[in-house]
Parts: structure tokens; sequence; C-alpha cells
């Protein structure tokens, strides 16, 4: 069998090209799952923190109603002893 150069040349340089080409592609597609992973990692955390942000919320709305609750009870706290005072002053 006679093999013309220029085909083996043709073939040795598409194989290059092609082994060249599959190694980057393959680092780029690695890129691309890494890329991929972070993100997916990024969401994870971003939902996290949105439930988190969202307890810490409920939590201190709670605090304020609870804190108006005995702000009213200091208040009534207060007059009562005023009036007790006014008594023991008679």
């Amino acid at each position: 069998m006679d093999f013309p150069i220029s085909e083996s040349v043709t073939a040795v340089i598409a194989g290059v090209i092609g082994w060249l080409t599959g190694g980057k592609i393959q680092k780029e597609s690695a890129e691309i799952q890494n890329a991929k992973a972070v993100l997916a990692m990024w969401q994870e955390t971003a939902e996290a923190q949105k439930l988190e942000i969202e307890a810490m919320r409920k939590e201190i709305q709670a605090l304020r109603e609870k804190l108006d609750e005995m702000e009213t009870h200091v208040r009534k706290i207060e007059s009562e002893n005023i009036e007790l005072k006014r008594l023991l002053n008679k």
C-alpha cells in the first residue's frame, strides 16, 4: 500500500488539532462544571440565609410585641405607684 504524504500529513495535523482542541474543551468543560458547582453552593447558601433572615424577622417582631407589652405594664405600674404615693401623702 502506498500512502500519499499529503494525506498522512493532513491526518497527523487533524489528529494534533483534535487532541489540542479536545484538551481545551475538556479544560473548559471542567471550568464550567466548577462554575456550576460554585453557583449551586452560592444558591444553597443564599436560600439558607434567606430562611435565617426570615426567622430573625419573626423573632424581632415577637420581641417588639413583647417590649410593647412590657412598656404598657411599666406605665400601668408607674401610674399605680403615683396613685399610691398620693394616697400615702394625705
